[in-house]
């Protein structure tokens, strides 16, 4: 290229870029305004400057270099570094040409400053190594998606652990191959995600292993050079998703509960509104649906004698003297007439000036149950309240089995699915139950026949459970001192844990806030034992308090049936304690001063076993096989009975009555398909029982086991199963654990 010097001069003055004229000795002989602002230099401090003035780095023997590519090329652009004159650098782009002028061949550099490119170019840099950073590294679960394939692109290390797959196997597939759903659905979703109509999924994925996991999705998407992927976030909910599932379930077993025990269910908002009631609760109230005017009806079907103690309840609550409240009042019921309600309540919610919003609460009819306590109260003689007292025990133990088994299988599916919150709450539920069941046999108890089942036990382990639940809300102390190797006792430990909670409760409900409850237990050896005893080794318990204590008048009777100086007091309480000690042999006692506090002592003769090393079998981890009678009058026992046999694995088929017993079991025989196992009640109101079917079945098959079981547990057929021709027995209400033992002794 060959220019005059003037005409080249005039072209490089045009550009506002630095242009910088060098000779070949490498001598600056020209630059434009731009060269001159740019590094800070006047024309005569840079005119016939070596360029190693602007470029350290540019030695003569680096320009020959430079001279022989322009020479080879003629134009060429570098990246590289200019100095200003205050000595700073700053990054520059040059295209450097070889111009031949008159006066020979020239080197001519066009310099751009590109200190802000560099600058956004670095800043680009660090921004994607720190979403590189932020992607690999968090611990979410992270994928990049093509929308239109969905081809897994990229994948952190959290998503490799989640998946079990490798780098190199996770980005060789789609996420059709993950995702569970149909292919056609996936691209809906992710065209959703693509738009931005929709960023949050719930899908189920698989895993390398197979297995499923519920997921939980936030996507978006991120914009490439070439193309627009989703960025995905993954949330394993399959422990959530679980729990959902398990509580639904649970609610639904609880409900039926709830149902079979006849309570009914509320909520109040802002002190007269109705918000929601069960169906039970409507026809306690006689109302078939609920609105404003619910609660006005309500009231005016109260007792007009219980008006106002009903009021007083309610002012108790509303006025925050208390959060919990229980009445018992009559209602005018338009069909059945006058009905005993009782009726409990506590706060549920409240505002920001601690007034309440919301107040849930049970009501349940307990006319049958006033009807008893009244009879008991005019019962002239201790044989009527033992023969009324045996009835409604067995009436009771029917309706506690249905409950029993039903939370019960609540409980077993909730821990299959390793939901342990709604586990706990199950168990407290049940243990409720075993305390209303500890009720029945109170009754029970002080009917001269029950006689108790009688099994060692460890007292320690009574003990520790049964004070603690008796003791469970309060703020009393509480100071335990047993002996470590405490014998174990022949007891029933149901009516042990009794007369315990009987004398903690009534020692709760003499004390003040700061009382104390001490509960000691040790061993008596033959020698140590009183000499009035019949000889032979103890365990002592010994309950004391330090409350008011039993005055001098009151001590001589406070085992006396019916002696009582509570208010409300049935003065059945001590007395079944006395009995119940003594039918095991043992002996009780009692020492007070009064003001002072009072202590009980209890003995009951040691076990000649030693079962401390013992553990309770769990019975889930046994299964049965075959087909099994269930017979029983009560269809809510069958139902919940047959539910948790069919769990453990037998093929139960149920019969209400003993004649549909016999026709069944000779259907099963006809069809090749005998049973391998059959639960006879023995009380079956207006038809045959379960001693006149069990001869029955025994001519049909010889070889089935036939179980007897009743709400009597004094019956002589549960005492004494095989001399009456059944192969066991079992009294109700009994646990899971005590029916799968007799399963497999008797199945092997």
């Amino acid at each position: 290229m060959e220019l005059n010097t003037t005409a080249f001069k005039a072209i490089i003055d045009q550009t506002s870029e630095g242009a910088y004229w060098f000779d070949s000795k490498n001598v600056l002989v020209y630059a434009n305004k731009s060269g001159y602002s740019i590094l800070g230099y006047s024309p005569s401090e840079l005119m016939g400057q070596h360029i190693s003035l602007i470029n350290p780095r540019a030695t003569n023997e680096a320009m020959e270099n430079v001279w022989k590519r322009l020479r080879s090329v003629g134009t060429y652009t570098i990246e590289s570094s200019h100095k200003r004159k205050n000595g700073e650098y700053f990054p520059v782009e040059i295209t450097t040409t070889l111009v031949s002028l008159d006066e020979g061949e020239f080197y001519i550099g066009f310099a751009r400053d590109i200190t802000e490119r560099k600058q956004a170019e670095e800043a680009l840099k660090e921004s994607e190594a720190l979403f590189r950073d932020m992607f690999e590294r968090h611990a979410a679960v992270k994928l990049v998606i093509k929308p239109d394939s969905g081809q897994i692109v990229d994948a952190n290390a959290a998503a490799l652990k989640f998946y079990g797959w490798t780098r190199e196997e996770l980005l060789k597939k789609r996420i059709q191959e993950i995702n569970i759903l149909s292919p056609e659905e996936i691209f809906i979703e992710m065209q959703r995600a693509l738009k931005g109509n929709k960023n949050h999924f719930e899908f189920r994925h698989r895993l390398a292993d197979g297995s499923i996991k519920d997921v939980e999705i936030f996507s978006s998407t991120i914009n490439t050079k070439n193309d627009t992927l989703l960025y995905t976030i993954i949330h394993d909910s399959t422990e959530r998703k679980n729990s959902e599932r398990a509580l639904i379930e649970n609610k639904a077993r609880l409900s039926a509960a709830i149902d079979i025990a006849s309570l009914g269910l509320y909520e109040l908002e802002n002190g007269n509104n109705l918000v929601y009631a069960s169906p039970k609760a409507r026809d306690i109230l006689a109302v078939s649906e609920i609105g404003p005017d619910t609660v006005k009806y309500w009231h005016s079907n109260l007792y007009s004698d219980d008006i106002s103690k009903v009021m007083e309840v309610k002012r108790t609550l509303y006025e925050r003297e208390t959060d919990n409240v229980c009445v018992e009042y009559r209602y005018n019921h338009p069909e059945r007439g006058m009905i005993w309600v009782r009726h409990v309540s506590r706060v549920a919610l409240c505002d920001s000036q601690n007034s309440i919003v919301r107040v849930t609460g049970v009501i349940q009819d307990i006319t049958e149950q006033k009807k008893t306590e009244e009879f008991l109260k005019n019962a002239d003689k201790l044989e009527s309240i033992s023969v009324l007292a045996g009835g409604i025990a067995h009436d009771l133990n029917n309706l506690l089995q249905t409950l029993f088994h039903n939370i019960e299988m609540a409980k077993r599916h909730a821990e299959r699915d390793a939901c342990y919150k709604s586990s706990d709450y199950l168990t407290k539920a049940m243990t409720v139950f075993d305390r209303t069941q500890a009720l029945t046999q109170q009754l029970l108890s002080f009917s001269k026949s029950n006689t108790p089942v009688l099994r060692n036990h460890s007292i320690k382990t009574l003990l520790e459970k049964t004070v603690a639940f008796a003791l469970s809300g309060s703020h009393l102390e509480l100071k335990m001192n047993i002996e470590n190797v405490l014998w174990d006792c022949c007891i029933d430990p149901h009516q042990i844990a009794q007369v315990v909670d009987n004398i903690v409760i009534n020692a709760r409900q003499s004390l003040s806030e700061n009382g104390c409850v001490e509960v000691t237990a040790s061993n008596l050896l033959p020698d140590i034992a009183p000499k009035t005893f019949i000889r032979g080794k103890y365990v002592k318990v010994s309950i004391a308090d330090n409350g008011q204590g039993i005055s001098p008048e009151n001590l001589p009777h406070i085992f006396t049936p019916f002696y009582t100086t509570k208010k409300e007091g049935s003065g059945l309480g001590l007395a079944t304690c006395y009995r119940i000690i003594t039918e095991h042999k043992g002996y009780i006692d009692v020492e007070s001063v009064f003001g002072k506090g009072a202590t009980f002592h209890i003995y009951l003769p040691a076990s000649e076993v030693d079962t401390h090393s013992k553990t309770e079998i769990n019975e889930q981890e046994f299964l049965f096989k075959g087909k099994m009678l269930l017979m029983d009058d009560d269809q809510g026992v069958c139902e919940a009975m047959g539910a948790i046999f069919t769990d453990l694995g037998l093929t139960v088929v149920t019969a209400n009555n003993g004649t549909e017993a016999i026709e069944k079991a000779n259907e099963a025989l006809k069809k090749n398909e005998p049973f391998i196992l059959s639960l006879l009640d023995l009380t079956i109101a207006g038809g045959l029982g379960g001693y006149e079917v069990c001869k029955q079945l025994k001519d049909l098959d010889p070889n089935l086991k036939i179980i007897a079981t009743s709400g009597y547990s004094e019956d002589p057929i549960i005492l004494r199963p095989i001399e009456y021709g059944f192969t066991d027995s079992i009294a109700k209400p009994y646990s899971l654990a005590s029916i799968s033992h007799i399963f497999r002794r008797l199945l092997n």
